[in-house]
């Protein structure tokens, strides 16, 4: 897998880089949008650590993951259809349990996984229209979230008591 340059012209700004081990200094980022990262992550709860490292106190995190319940997630010829669907409660404890709050939740992509060049109008009136009929079956979760930097403070800690031994056998 390479990186391309684009625009073409410009110096290329990617990173080849493993998902838990990114080379940038803590706090790096404002916002980070993860898209076909989260579902094809060998250690999921990895990677959303390391994202949580980068990003700022007041950042915010957008991903989007293939749905568990929709068409898009069973068919091998859509990016969605490899790696590890989510619903959205998984994603969201999956979140929260590593610190992140959603702000948003919402599903997208409710046509079928279909050949739509030759009727695009069909296409659009299924995107309409699937959010109010089935927007359970939608192809994907999105997720907004946020760091939740009062969830890992630390507790503050007791004063150590001093422990007298006392002699029970003692006259």
């Amino acid at each position: 897998m390479g990186c391309l340059a684009w625009p073409a012209g410009r110096a290329n700004l990617a990173c080849k880089a493993e998902e838990d081990a990114l080379p940038f200094p803590d706090m790096s980022f404002d916002r980070i949008l993860i898209v076909h990262g989260l579902e094809q992550a060998d250690h999921a709860r990895r990677m959303l650590r390391e994202a949580w490292r980068l990003l700022k106190d007041d950042g915010r995190m957008v991903i989007i993951v293939p749905n568990r319940r929709g068409m898009w997630a069973y068919t091998e010829h859509t990016p969605f259809g490899h790696g590890q669907p989510y619903s959205q409660g998984q994603l969201a404890r999956l979140l929260q349990g590593l610190f992140f709050t959603v702000e948003r939740a919402q599903a997208a992509l409710y046509a079928p996984p279909l050949d739509w060049r030759v009727n695009l109008k069909l296409f659009a009136a299924l995107e309409q229209a699937g959010n109010f009929l089935a927007p359970q079956f939608a192809g994907l979760n999105i997720a907004e979230a946020s760091k939740d930097v009062h969830a890992v403070m630390p507790l503050k800690r007791r004063p150590a008591r001093r422990r007298v031994l006392v002699d029970a056998l003692a006259p």
